[in-house]
């Protein structure tokens, strides 16, 4: 996914260096991080901006739950098990995770990380950002068809 250096999104400057996402030996690198990469029916990685485009336009039948998060993100990181977690308990949502570095014009109007957006019917319906996990919870149930 190109955990890679950037811009700050909100200040400008330089971000901190990468995590480094340790793999088992013998396993290739994936799009998510070790904590997603689980075998989940509702649970993909969008690698760049035409990934995330089609997953969000072309899964009109059901919500699509994006994360929008960051390697470098401490808050990223802490709430990305408890999402992970969701994707078990509420099955009928397409769980999207992506690094707002490698999708920068689908992401350009995060300002914080995580952000996580939900779509339905390829329209931005409601959006939440932060690491409560019961908001979380409470929106993907909301928005859960």
């Amino acid at each position: 996914m190109g955990w890679g250096l950037g811009k700050d999104r909100v200040s400008g400057g330089e971000q901190a260096p990468p995590v480094k996402w340790k793999l088992a030996e013998g396993v290739a690198p994936e799009p998510l991080p070790a904590v997603a990469r689980r075998k989940n029916e509702n649970l993909v990685g969008a690698k760049n901006d035409d990934e995330l485009r089609n997953l969000i336009k072309n899964t009109a039948s059901r919500t699509v739950v994006v994360d929008y998060g960051a390697p470098w993100c401490e808050h990223c990181k802490a709430v990305l098990p408890a999402f992970v977690k969701m994707t078990q308990e509420f099955v009928r949502p397409l769980f999207v995770v992506t690094d707002v570095d490698t999708v920068p014009t689908v992401s350009k109007d995060v300002r914080y990380t995580p952000t996580f957006s939900f779509y339905s019917r390829g329209k931005k319906v409601d959006e939440l950002y932060g690491v409560n996990q019961q908001q979380l919870r409470d929106h993907i149930w909301l928005h859960s068809d």
